[in-house]
């Protein structure tokens, strides 16, 4: 399989972490998610995933708030909270973003910092 070269810095670079982490999780017999596309993923991609920190037990734990996530009921007012987030994305981005949260929910608020 040929594998990718990629070149992320600063808040790019920090999604490798959740990916890995999604990546590992599929790995363990005691898998949360089974998210067999982020171990694929993480196989083509050529770069030291050492360097997000990313352990087993980390692991654990960002599969475990990525389902408590997708378990949120869409049916009822959310609150999103953006605190320290809004600074790194793109204004396409940021405006992506707030429209899939705002397309998934009926109502609620969005909080964030400026």
């Amino acid at each position: 399989m040929d594998r990718e070269k990629i070149t992320l810095s600063g808040a790019q670079e920090t999604m490798l972490a959740t990916l890995y982490g999604r990546a590992l999780n599929s790995r363990s017999p005691k898998s949360v998610l089974h998210d067999d596309e982020a171990a694929r993923a993480v196989r083509r991609i050529d770069y030291d995933f050492r360097r997000t920190g990313v352990a087993a037990t980390t692991a654990a734990g960002v599969a475990l708030r990525a389902r408590q996530l997708d378990g949120i009921p869409a049916d009822r007012p959310a609150v999103a909270v953006f605190e320290g987030l809004t600074m790194y994305l793109r204004k396409e981005d940021g405006k992506r973003l707030i429209q899939r949260i705002t397309g998934r929910f009926p109502g609620g608020q969005l909080l964030f910092d400026a």
